[in-house]
């Protein structure tokens, strides 16, 4: 590793050395580093790989009868459950996925 790369790099390399997972873009698609060092060469490009947080919008009518979005994760215990709710009205769209 030469020092330019260790420079500009070193953010990663510190979260690398205590356990993070990183990734190294290849064609212009990130890619998980798996398994040997890296490089950090100064021409090359790496990051911490970010946390994908799945979430779905459900309608739901609170207890005083007035309707409300409310947000569910997929790490929340029992996702499927909310439409067995008393409230639940309908789900307001797919999962989506957002980097963290």
């Amino acid at each position: 590793m030469r020092r330019e790369g260790a420079i500009k790099h070193w953010d990663v390399i510190c979260k690398w050395k205590d356990g993070a997972e990183i990734q190294y873009k290849s064609h212009g698609k990130w890619v998980d580093l798996t398994g040997g060092s890296p490089i950090f060469g100064a021409n090359d490009e790496y990051r911490v790989k970010p946390v994908v947080v799945r979430y779905r919008v459900f309608l739901w009518r609170t207890y005083s009868g007035k309707p409300c979005t409310l947000t569910v994760s997929e790490s929340a215990q029992h996702v499927e459950d909310r439409a067995r709710w008393q409230g639940f009205i309908r789900w307001l769209g797919d999962w989506q996925e957002v980097e963290v």
